[in-house]
């Protein structure tokens, strides 16, 4: 059962279909989406597993800085 409304369930489903083009794509397409910040890809290995993880976040500039949002 989910509690999202039509439009949330739509852009969802928008989120999901741009990390996997971005990813795909490593990160050749979908840096930029119109109205939206930025994305950028995040290559990390498990401590553990070894395993080789990429993620999607969303960055911003503030000043000289930059802010990531995980």
């Amino acid at each position: 059962m989910s509690y999202l409304t039509p439009m949330e369930q739509v852009g969802t489903r928008l989120l999901r279909v741009h990390d996997m083009i971005y990813r795909r794509t490593n990160g050749w397409i979908g840096h930029r989406i119109p109205g939206a910040p930025p994305s950028l890809l995040l290559h990390t290995t498990g401590a553990k597993t070894g395993k080789a993880r990429t993620t999607s976040l969303t960055y911003a500039r503030d000043g000289d800085t930059y802010l990531i949002v995980a």
